[in-house]
């Protein structure tokens, strides 16, 4: 009995995401063209301003000897938070959508010049470091923020609709799914922090030893 109720209460959070073909194939379109012009934007630096850029790379996949576990913890867990927040106030906002949508494209932008500037620091061994960049923290980031994306643009998106086009939504119904699907959102991110603090330094301590 219970275990069907669990069921019942998981069922009424509703993704919905594989239902929204359109938006989703947009928000990856997206998503793909912003790391294709991080690469492209990359490769027309300057040999001077690539030299500054390869240090920088070369510096943050070494981990410092007074690494703080602690300290980075709780730095992670303020800076998703705090972004998580940030992008359901930008969801339940009429000009929202549009801020949303750029941070979103300038995360991806971000990830092709970051990967770039691997591949083009340590060449074949690129690819290694890539791996260690991304997994698994930044992925579940990535993941993370895609949905957050999803679910603020949409409810912006019926909030834009029952003001301005008239539409017959029950509004306050809708912020109900859209503030538990963030709080799930919150969830993974809590996580991810925990990922990114005490995981992801094996991978950068692992990439030391070969590179």
């Amino acid at each position: 009995m219970n275990k069907k109720m669990n069921l019942k209460k998981i069922k009424k959070i509703n993704f919905n995401i594989f239902n929204n073909k359109s938006f989703l194939i947009f928000l990856v379109s997206l998503f793909v063209i912003g790391i294709v012009i991080g690469i492209i934007f990359f490769n027309f630096l300057d040999s001077s301003d690539i030299s500054t850029i390869n240090n920088n790379v070369n510096n943050s996949l070494t981990l410092s000897s007074d690494y703080n576990y602690i300290n980075n913890l709780f730095l992670n867990l303020k800076n998703n938070i705090s972004l998580n927040l940030f992008i359901f106030i930008l969801g339940i906002s009429v000009i929202g959508v549009l801020v949303i949508l750029f941070l979103y494209f300038s995360e991806a932008f971000s990830l092709g010049f970051c990967l770039a500037s691997l591949v083009n620091t340590y060449k074949f061994k690129g690819i290694i470091a890539s791996f260690c960049y991304l997994f698994p923290g930044k992925i579940l980031y990535l993941i993370n923020l895609f949905l957050l994306t999803f679910f603020s643009v949409k409810f912006s998106y019926k909030l834009i609709s029952y003001i301005f086009l008239k539409k017959e939504i029950n509004l306050q119904e809708e912020f109900k799914k859209y503030t538990k699907k963030i709080l799930v959102c919150l969830a993974i991110s809590l996580i991810v922090s925990v990922i990114s603090v005490f995981v992801d330094p094996i991978l950068i301590k692992l990439w030391t030893s070969i590179k």
